[in-house]
């Protein structure tokens, strides 16, 4: 896809918040894996950076098509992380395939979810 892979970034008072555009792959399964993998690479670039924050809100999209055939960027994953979560994992041997099961919160479109 030829778009801005992140699209925002806004930090207010100890929230940080990160809006992506999620890549399309060769298959389903591996745009699902893509997903994840960004989410997880997101977060540790968060938590190396040193920044101060409080929690994380990322929020993923992808252009979905509606029964008429029309086309529109939508957010197909949204995360939340505290600050002490991210703190407890061990990027060196995590699964990003993981991500979506350990956030403090996660909506997921269904689309996005692993069969």
């Amino acid at each position: 896809r030829d778009v801005e892979r992140i699209t925002s970034i806004v930090d207010d008072n100890g929230r940080i918040e990160v809006d992506w555009a999620i890549n399309d792959n060769l298959s389903e399964n591996l745009t699902q894996g893509g997903a994840q993998l960004d989410a997880t690479n997101i977060l540790k670039a968060i938590a190396q950076s040193g920044y101060d924050y409080d929690f994380i809100l990322m929020r993923g999209t992808f252009p979905l098509v509606d029964q008429l055939g029309n086309v529109t960027e939508s957010k197909v994953v949204e995360l939340f992380f505290s600050r002490e979560l991210v703190d407890k994992i061990n990027f060196d041997n995590f699964d990003h395939r993981s991500v979506y099961d350990i956030a403090d919160s996660a909506d997921i479109h269904p689309a996005f979810t692993r069969q």
